[in-house]
């Protein structure tokens, strides 16, 4: 079953950031699943956001989070 979440999301290069339902898949065997309470957007992901850190879109913001 999947679980629909709301993503903090960047498309491209230079665009905006929408937030969206996203669905994840469940854990496998090997991993977890930690609920997020909280996540903020930072410089890696303004980086990334500009073209710095990565260039595979789309990308989920919010890495630093608080579970």
């Amino acid at each position: 079953m999947k679980i629909l979440f709301v993503a903090a999301i960047c498309w491209g290069s230079g665009k905006g950031v929408t937030m969206e339902e996203i669905q994840v898949d469940p854990p496998k065997a090997t991993e977890i699943r930690v609920k997020m309470l909280c996540a903020s957007i930072c410089h890696t992901d303004i980086s990334s956001i500009q073209g710095y850190q990565y260039n595979k879109f789309p990308l989920a913001l919010g890495h630093e989070g608080v579970g």
